[in-house]
Order: C-alpha cells, then sequence, then structure tokens
C-alpha cells in the first residue's frame, strides 16, 4: 500500500510578508492535493529564530486539518538566534538563546502538543513510513551536536522500523559531509557526522532527507552511500542555484518496492515533473552483501562516488553558490543504480 506526504526545507519565514505568504499559499495548495497526508518540514522553519517568527510559522501551520499531521524538525537558522555575535560552531560551547528561546517555544508550540515529548528528538509512524527526527542539542550556528542517549535512541529506533517493516525516514536538517554538492560548507554538519554514519552504517536501508545547502531542483541530488540512500531537499524559499522558485518541495509516495518524488512549486501551484525522482526502496548499500564479485565492485565504486569539495574548507569559498560544472549523480549515475534494483 502507498503512503504520501508532503516534504519541504528551509522556510525561512522572517519579517518579509513574502516568505509567509509561499508558506500559506504552498499550504492550500498541499490541501487540495491531498487533504489526508503529513507536511514533513526539515528545518530552517524560521530565519532567525525569534518568537514573532516561531508563532508565524506556527499559526500557519494550525491551520492545517488534523488529516494533515506536521512533522518538523529545527534548522541551523533556528537555534543560532538572531545575535550574529553570539553565534559559534564550538561543539562545548552552550549559547543562551538556544535554551532560553529556541527550546522552550520548539517545545510547547510543537513538541509536546504534537508528540507528547520533552526531547528534541523523536519518532512518528504515518502509514508505513516511520519518520525519525533528529535534533541539534546546542544551538551552534551552522553545526550539530548529537549526545549519545540521541544516538542510542537513533539505533534503537531503526531497528523497531526494521523490525515492523516500516520505511525509516531520518530527518537532519544538514547533510551529512561528503554527500552533496556543497554539503562541507561551513564545516558541514560538524562533530555529529561520524557518530552518526556510524549508526546509519547498522541500519543501511534508510533513507537520509537533509536540506541547509540551498540547492535548487536540478542541483540537489539522491546519492547512494554505505550508509543508505541520502536526499537533498530543494530550499522552499531560499533555492540559490538550479530552479528558484517560491515554495519548492516533493509530494513523495514510498510504494512497496519505489520512493517517488513528485516535485512541486507548492507557492505556484506548479508541478515541476521534469525533476520528479523515482528511486527503489531497497537501497544498494543493503543489497550489498549479495551481490556477485564483480557486481559487488561495481556498487562500491557508486557507493564511494563524491564530490571534491576541499575548496570549501577556504572561507574565499564559503559562500559560492554555483552549480557543479560536472554533476556526478545525474542520469548515467541513476541508470547504473536502477540496474541493481
Amino acid at each position: 500500500m502507498d503512503t504520501h506526504f508532503f516534504l519541504l526545507a528551509d522556510l525561512h519565514v522572517d519579517a518579509r510578508w513574502a516568505t509567509l505568504a509561499a508558506l500559506k499559499a504552498g499550504l492550500a495548495q498541499m490541501q487540495r492535493l491531498d487533504a489526508e497526508s503529513p507536511v514533513v518540514i526539515n528545518g530552517d522553519l524560521t530565519n532567525l529564530g525569534t518568537p514573532g517568527q516561531f508563532e508565524a510559522v506556527w499559526t500557519a501551520l494550525a491551520a492545517l486539518p488534523q488529516s494533515m499531521p506536521v512533522i518538523a524538525s529545527l534548522g541551523n537558522h533556528d537555534v543560532r538566534g538572531p545575535h550574529a555575535r553570539t553565534w559559534t560552531n564550538v561543539p562545548t560551547a552552550r549559547p543562551a538563546y538556544f535554551t532560553e528561546t529556541v527550546l522552550p517555544n520548539y517545545r510547547q508550540a510543537y513538541l509536546q502538543p504534537v508528540t507528547g515529548q520533552h526531547r528534541v528528538y523523536f519518532s512518528r509512524v504515518t502509514g508505513g513510513i516511520r519518520w525519525v527526527v533528529l535534533n541539534t542539542e546546542v544551538g551552534l550556528k551552522d553545526a550539530v551536536v548529537c549526545s549519545p542517549a540521541q544516538l542510542a535512541w537513533l539505533d534503537r529506533t531503526l531497528t523497531a522500523g526494521e523490525a515492523a517493516g516500516q520505511f525509516n525516514a531520518v530527518l537532519v536538517h544538514q547533510a551529512l559531509a561528503g554527500t552533496h554538492w556543497r554539503s562541507n560548507q561551513y564545516g558541514g554538519i560538524g562533530s555529529a557526522d561520524a557518530p552518526l554514519k556510524a549508526v546509519l552504517r547498522r541500519h543501511p536501508g534508510s533513507f537520509i532527507f537533509s536540506g541547509h545547502i540551498h540547492n535548487g531542483l536540478g542541483v540537489c541530488e539522491v546519492i547512494e552511500r554505505d550508509f543508505g540512500v541520502c536526499v537533498d531537499q530543494p530550499a522552499y524559499a531560499v533555492s540559490e542555484n538550479g530552479v528558484i522558485g517560491q515554495g519548492l518541495g516533493y509530494y513523495g509516495t514510498v510504494g512497496p518496492t519505489q520512493v517517488h518524488l513528485a516535485a512541486w512549486d507548492f507557492a505556484r501551484g506548479v508541478a515541476l515533473s521534469a525533476y520528479d525522482v523515482t528511486w527503489a526502496r531497497t537501497t544498494l548499500a543493503s543489497r550489498l552483501p549479495q551481490l556477485p564479485a564483480a557486481a559487488a565492485k561495481t556498487a562500491r565504486g557508486l557507493l564511494a562516488r563524491a564530490y571534491d569539495q576541499r575548496k570549501y574548507a577556504d572561507p574565499a569559498h564559503a559562500d559560492d553558490v554555483a552549480a557543479p560544472a560536472q554533476p556526478l549523480f545525474g542520469p548515467a549515475y541513476r541508470a547504473v543504480v536502477a540496474e541493481f534494483a
């Protein structure tokens, strides 16, 4: 049986009327398309994480019918706050704005009424999908900090999803390092990268969804890795390359054998089917142990394919938004991956 969902990231709602208008227009379009499926938002709900910006987002989302539950993670723009002088990526730092303003808002307005939980990481099941929501536990400028408790919970939760025959969909705002184009910008996901990958390698059938990079349709890609399938989401309001719309996102379908992501500009109410993505539900990493030697060698090459992102270690290139000169995960790559399905 198919399970449907709407998938967004990087709303960046702020004091500009246009960002909130784009969100409201997109939500209205989603209701017209399918008023029975969840709205999944993978971070950067706001631009500065102020109470007023959060209130605007929560109010817009509260207008959705109960048949469209909201699953929302936080992004770096939400957690670091409006005061640039306090921003840091030092994992041992404890920025006060996150603990004093953002966390209470997120817990009171979303976590407790929607999930019934106090902690920032949680899971929800819709249809045959287990949404596994990861969040930083420190309000760093760009990076993520996951406690040992969160990592252990992730391991248990993915195990439970597998045992139930569910599709494990992991949500984390920042992309894991060495995956998508520009994933290493500003230090990437930071100290959480290696421990998260270590847990995910024990569950290679997972799909990992991320935003943050602001790639648009035509530049954001789907990548097979030895820890699962990584999906780079287009930025809803602030895509910086490729197709730049007012409300980019996906209307997703998980079926028995395939995952289909239908591309939309929801704010304009326009389907962008040229950028639809269809992927095998069974990941290449999970099939690897059963492959013959020659096929396994090819598969390992696909799993290791990666962009050279060394230039992002240089602050002079940190703001480079250009698309890659040579995309590595385009039609030819997808065709080879599909042969393993």
